[in-house]
């Protein structure tokens, strides 16, 4: 009973051997050929890329400023320029306790503004298309995914201006030409406009404000993302 088992066990792995022979001549010699490769990771580029019909795809992961999408059949993680909404949870103190001090509230405070940021871009974005504006800029972060700075229109209304606007995020920038070849210190300048709209009708995290003013003056430029 042995000696049988101890046959099949060598026919087998000699078939194996013969199907992986026979696939390697085919393919040219590579057994490279015989296993799935992951995606290319894309590079970056000066050149912004325009992607349209972009539709948004639910996930654990998402927040107000960072969100995973499709495009063409790919999903994608994508994190919006020049404004950061406040982390949803305290995986990253540091951070959230500098987002509570450009609010003037608290960490707690900060990271409920944080699940309202995410509820807020997932009610703008979920069940219709948007635009993507992206140069492949690394963003980093912790998905398997890589993740991708980006600009996001939809309707006609950019989703940076409507965070800042609704007091979800805070002007966190930096100088890179815009997709229509404009300077981003205009694109700044109206996000401080917008902002200063929100703080004086208290708008989400300035309604709990305990400051007279942010971290930051109005229309500074902030830490470089990138």
């Amino acid at each position: 009973m042995a000696r049988r088992s101890g046959r099949r066990s060598f026919l087998a792995l000699v078939v194996t051997i013969v199907a992986l022979a026979t696939a390697w001549f085919r393919g040219g010699g590579d057994f490279d050929d015989l296993w799935p490769k992951p995606a290319a990771k894309r590079s970056s580029s000066k050149v912004w890329e325009r992607l349209d019909g972009c539709r948004f795809l639910s996930h654990r992961g998402n927040d107000g400023d960072s969100f995973h999408a499709i495009h063409a059949g790919k999903e994608y993680i994508f994190r919006l320029y020049f404004v950061d909404a406040p982390e949803s949870d305290d995986s990253y103190q540091e951070r959230t306790a500098e987002q509570a001090k450009y609010f003037g509230i608290s960490p707690a405070e900060a990271m409920k503004l944080g699940e309202s940021a995410a509820a807020f871009t997932r009610k703008r974005l979920e069940g219709r298309r948007f635009t993507v504006w992206t140069r492949w800029r690394d963003a980093l972060g912790r998905s398997r995914l890589p993740r991708h700075y980006a600009m996001v229109k939809m309707d006609g209304d950019d989703l940076g201006e409507l965070l800042v606007n609704n007091g979800l995020a805070r002007i966190y920038g930096t100088r890179v030409a815009l997709p229509d070849g404009s300077d981003s210190r205009t694109y700044l300048r109206r996000l401080a406009e917008l902002e200063d709209k929100a703080k004086r009708q208290r708008a989400g995290g300035w309604r709990a404000a305990r400051t007279a003013d942010h971290v930051y003056p109005s229309g500074a430029l902030q830490p470089t993302l990138n």
